[in-house]
């Protein structure tokens, strides 16, 4: 679990300078991509581990077991980014 969640850190800390130039962020381009690449494996539609799927928006915007681990527009306040930051 806890290597899913540096994985998903790395990805989405490697995108920050391309999301930097853009005006905003979309899931489709910018989230989604990193996700499919690190995360898909154990987070997506056919395998959800901890009961979060990532492979769609609303589906990752949920949560899962333990709620939303994403928190739009506040990166700081995501459990995801939270958990990969302690670890």
């Amino acid at each position: 679990m806890i290597l899913f969640f540096r994985r998903c850190l790395a990805a989405l800390l490697a995108a920050l300078p391309a999301v930097a130039q853009s005006p905003a962020v979309e899931f489709a381009r910018d989230v989604q991509p990193l996700f499919k690449k690190r995360c898909i494996g154990c987070h997506g539609a056919a395998v959800q581990s901890s009961g979060r799927p990532l492979d769609q928006r609303e589906d990752a915007l949920r949560g899962g077991y333990s709620g939303p681990v994403i928190v739009p527009g506040k990166s700081a306040d995501s459990k995801l980014i939270i958990a990969n930051a302690q670890a």
